[in-house]
């Protein structure tokens, strides 16, 4: 039985009432993933695969990619024309609507 996703992200395991807390309230988390939302892939795809030595996990095209960053911890970046929130240009005073 394969327990990771078509993109490799293993499947959680258990329901949510085996999600038990480990010592001092921390939930055991087994793996994450962060979304950034970029103007342009291309470049910053180069960046995070060259540059930055993650792996490409899952390209899903126009949206996003998923990128193993260590272990179970992924990165997605994600088109801001397709995503569900639009990039925030450094010292912009736009507040992220999602």
């Amino acid at each position: 039985m394969d327990e990771s996703q078509p993109c490799g992200i293993p499947r959680s395991r258990g329901s949510q009432s085996d999600l038990a807390l480990i010592p001092h309230g921390q939930p055991n988390v087994q793996s994450q993933i962060t979304f950034l939302y970029y103007r342009q892939l291309q470049p910053v795809s180069e960046f995070y695969r060259e540059i930055m030595g993650f792996e490409l996990v899952e390209d899903q095209g126009w949206a996003k990619m998923i990128l193993r960053v260590s272990g179970n911890a992924y990165l997605g970046i994600a088109d801001e024309e397709r995503g569900f929130c639009k990039a925030i240009l450094p010292g912009s005073r736009r507040q992220v609507r999602c």
